[in-house]
């Protein structure tokens, strides 16, 4: 990377809070002939994370004038440093605008977020392929509970992957092929993390793109939908999606050790 005047990114490494990155900056872009521009190099290994932003992010002013500073915005990434990149970027941006209280900006507010992922590398695994068909619910999570047991999975974390399954599996069959019909192959690996990975060929799709919804509203004015994406979020611990080829690809992760 070259840092031609910009701000500092904030990096995050796994297991540890933002910190900004340490680059003295070269000459702004294109502002004269013949700059000359120092490259840097990092490496992001899996789970570490990389914020940037324009200076309006940090010059952001409320109605006295006073900025929302390097400061704030470390104080705001430290507050939501497990949140992923949608969701961290939307926090932050919560941030700014609760401080500003309303107040017009001179700049722009521009911010990107990235995350290195673990995702996809399955340990060893057993593998069912069967019919997207919501009839093929139980054996599913047989196939699942079986590889469970024989690791001896206590109860809970064996109900809350059970539910999972279940809302994953049955959103597949419901909607992926939409009128024609085809499989999903379904892996499972089991350690100290239950890893459970599901493969479709369906049409591209991205539960975890939807919003979360709205608690607090009454029930009757909730939008239709979402709430079984919701549940799987809030019961495992790491739900991820990518689109590998013309495969969608789910992948949950539940510790299963005994904390008791």
């Amino acid at each position: 990377f070259v840092n031609a005047g910009h701000n500092p990114p904030l990096v995050k490494r796994s297991g540890t809070g933002y910190e900004f990155l340490k680059t003295a900056p070269c000459p702004i872009l294109a502002w004269q002939k013949n700059s000359q521009y120092r490259e840097n190099e990092i490496t992001l290994a899996a789970g570490d994370a990389i914020y940037m932003y324009t200076d309006g992010v940090t010059e952001a002013a409320n109605e006295e004038y006073a900025l929302f500073s390097e400061q704030r915005l470390l104080e705001a990434l430290h507050k939501y440093a497990d949140y992923p990149p949608k969701e961290l970027l939307s926090a932050i941006k919560s941030e700014i605008d609760v401080f500003v209280n309303g107040a017009e900006q001179a700049d722009d507010i521009t911010m990107l977020a990235l995350k290195i992922n673990k995702l996809f590398r399955m340990p060893e695994s057993k593998k069912l392929t069967i019919r997207a068909n919501t009839g093929n619910l139980d054996d599913v999570v047989d196939f699942v509970n079986a590889e469970l047991d024989r690791h001896n999975c206590p109860q809970k974390p064996r109900g809350e992957i059970d539910i999972a399954v279940e809302e994953i599996f049955v959103n597949i069959a419901s909607y992926a092929y939409a009128s024609a019909s085809g499989n999903v192959d379904v892996f499972v690996s089991v350690g100290k993390e239950a890893v459970i990975r599901f493969e479709d060929e369906g049409m591209p799709f991205n539960p975890l793109d939807n919003g979360e919804p709205d608690m607090e509203k009454p029930l009757m004015e909730r939008e239709i939908g979402g709430l079984g994406v919701y549940l799987v979020k809030r019961l495992m611990d790491r739900v991820e999606y990518a689109r590998e080829g013309d495969k969608n690809i789910l992948l949950i992760v539940k510790e299963i050790t005994d904390k008791t």
